[in-house]
Protein backbone atom coordinates (compact mmCIF):
# COMPACT_ATOMS: atom_id res chain seq x y z
CA UNK A 1 0.00 0.00 0.00
CA UNK A 2 1.32 3.42 -0.92
CA UNK A 3 -0.26 5.24 2.04
CA UNK A 4 -0.91 4.25 5.61
CA UNK A 5 -4.58 4.00 6.52
CA UNK A 6 -3.95 3.94 10.26
CA UNK A 7 -5.97 6.58 12.15
CA UNK A 8 -7.81 7.75 9.03
CA UNK A 9 -11.54 7.82 8.45
CA UNK A 10 -12.62 5.03 6.12
CA UNK A 11 -13.51 6.00 2.59
CA UNK A 12 -15.37 3.05 1.12
CA UNK A 13 -16.05 3.09 -2.60
CA UNK A 14 -17.81 0.22 -4.31
CA UNK A 15 -17.69 0.30 -8.09
CA UNK A 16 -20.00 -2.13 -9.82
CA UNK A 17 -19.63 -2.41 -13.58
CA UNK A 18 -21.57 -4.75 -15.81
CA UNK A 19 -19.52 -7.20 -17.85
CA UNK A 20 -16.25 -6.06 -16.27
CA UNK A 21 -13.94 -8.75 -14.97
CA UNK A 22 -10.97 -8.30 -12.70
CA UNK A 23 -8.68 -9.11 -15.62
CA UNK A 24 -9.99 -6.10 -17.58
CA UNK A 25 -8.20 -3.57 -15.36
CA UNK A 26 -4.55 -2.73 -15.77
CA UNK A 27 -4.03 -2.76 -11.96
CA UNK A 28 -4.77 -6.51 -12.17
CA UNK A 29 -2.48 -7.06 -15.13
CA UNK A 30 -4.48 -6.20 -18.25
CA UNK A 31 -2.32 -4.91 -21.07
CA UNK A 32 -5.35 -4.40 -23.29
CA UNK A 33 -7.11 -1.67 -21.26
CA UNK A 34 -5.60 1.42 -19.70
CA UNK A 35 -7.37 2.31 -16.43
CA UNK A 36 -5.12 4.93 -14.79
CA UNK A 37 -7.71 6.39 -12.41
CA UNK A 38 -8.83 3.02 -11.13
CA UNK A 39 -5.17 1.95 -10.94
CA UNK A 40 -4.40 4.95 -8.73
CA UNK A 41 -7.33 4.16 -6.44
CA UNK A 42 -6.13 0.56 -6.20
CA UNK A 43 -2.56 1.66 -5.50
CA UNK A 44 -3.54 4.11 -2.76
CA UNK A 45 -6.14 1.92 -1.09
CA UNK A 46 -7.00 -1.64 -0.36
CA UNK A 47 -7.91 -3.98 -3.21
CA UNK A 48 -10.35 -6.77 -2.62
CA UNK A 49 -10.19 -9.67 -5.01
CA UNK A 50 -13.40 -11.55 -4.20
CA UNK A 51 -16.92 -10.20 -4.40
CA UNK A 52 -20.25 -11.99 -4.43
CA UNK A 53 -23.28 -10.61 -6.26
CA UNK A 54 -26.56 -12.37 -5.61
CA UNK A 55 -27.39 -12.61 -9.30
CA UNK A 56 -25.43 -12.70 -12.54
CA UNK A 57 -28.22 -10.69 -14.19
CA UNK A 58 -28.10 -6.87 -14.07
CA UNK A 59 -31.42 -5.80 -12.52
CA UNK A 60 -31.77 -8.51 -9.84
CA UNK A 61 -28.11 -8.14 -8.85
CA UNK A 62 -28.25 -4.35 -8.67
CA UNK A 63 -31.51 -4.38 -6.70
CA UNK A 64 -30.08 -6.90 -4.26
CA UNK A 65 -26.87 -4.91 -3.85
CA UNK A 66 -28.73 -1.67 -3.16
CA UNK A 67 -31.19 -3.15 -0.66
CA UNK A 68 -29.15 -5.92 0.96
CA UNK A 69 -31.90 -8.44 0.14
CA UNK A 70 -32.05 -11.37 -2.22
CA UNK A 71 -33.78 -10.47 -5.47
CA UNK A 72 -36.91 -12.61 -4.87
CA UNK A 73 -37.43 -10.91 -1.48
CA UNK A 74 -37.86 -7.53 -3.22
CA UNK A 75 -39.78 -8.91 -6.20
CA UNK A 76 -36.80 -8.82 -8.55
CA UNK A 77 -36.89 -12.43 -9.71
CA UNK A 78 -39.02 -11.58 -12.78
CA UNK A 79 -40.24 -8.41 -14.48
CA UNK A 80 -43.43 -9.05 -16.41
CA UNK A 81 -41.86 -12.22 -17.79
CA UNK A 82 -38.39 -10.77 -18.52
CA UNK A 83 -35.12 -11.19 -16.61
CA UNK A 84 -34.23 -7.47 -16.51
CA UNK A 85 -35.96 -4.13 -16.17
CA UNK A 86 -36.25 -1.90 -19.19
CA UNK A 87 -37.07 1.84 -19.24
CA UNK A 88 -40.80 2.47 -19.27
CA UNK A 89 -41.78 -0.82 -17.65
CA UNK A 90 -44.64 -0.57 -15.19
CA UNK A 91 -42.75 -2.49 -12.49
CA UNK A 92 -39.63 -1.90 -10.46
CA UNK A 93 -38.32 -1.33 -6.96
CA UNK A 94 -41.13 -0.72 -4.50
CA UNK A 95 -40.90 2.97 -3.45
CA UNK A 96 -41.24 1.86 0.18
CA UNK A 97 -38.19 -0.43 -0.06
CA UNK A 98 -35.20 1.10 1.70
CA UNK A 99 -31.68 1.31 0.36
CA UNK A 100 -30.42 2.80 3.64
CA UNK A 101 -27.55 0.73 5.00
CA UNK A 102 -28.42 1.42 8.63
CA UNK A 103 -32.01 0.24 8.24
CA UNK A 104 -30.85 -3.10 6.84
CA UNK A 105 -27.57 -3.73 8.72
CA UNK A 106 -27.17 -1.52 11.79
CA UNK A 107 -24.32 -3.67 13.10
CA UNK A 108 -22.20 -2.88 10.02
CA UNK A 109 -22.79 0.85 10.39
CA UNK A 110 -22.06 0.73 14.12
CA UNK A 111 -18.75 -1.03 13.44
CA UNK A 112 -17.82 1.52 10.78
CA UNK A 113 -18.73 4.34 13.17
CA UNK A 114 -16.26 2.94 15.65
CA UNK A 115 -13.61 3.61 13.01
CA UNK A 116 -14.76 7.09 12.06
CA UNK A 117 -16.07 10.15 13.86
CA UNK A 118 -18.65 10.75 11.18
CA UNK A 119 -19.98 8.48 8.45
CA UNK A 120 -21.76 9.68 5.37
CA UNK A 121 -23.54 7.33 3.03
CA UNK A 122 -23.96 8.31 -0.59
CA UNK A 123 -25.20 6.30 -3.50
CA UNK A 124 -23.89 7.84 -6.69
CA UNK A 125 -24.80 5.65 -9.59
CA UNK A 126 -26.34 5.13 -12.93
CA UNK A 127 -28.81 2.38 -12.28
CA UNK A 128 -31.97 1.14 -13.86
CA UNK A 129 -34.47 0.35 -11.12
CA UNK A 130 -37.69 1.98 -12.29
CA UNK A 131 -40.24 2.60 -9.54
CA UNK A 132 -43.19 1.36 -11.53
CA UNK A 133 -44.43 4.86 -12.24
Amino acid sequence: MAHSIKNKKPNIILINCDDLGWGDLSCYGSTMNKTPYLDRMADEGIRFTNFYMSSSVYSPGRGAMMTGCYAPRIGFDSFNGTLVLFPGMDCGLNPEETTNLYDKNPEIVEKLEELADKMREDIIALYDLPDGG
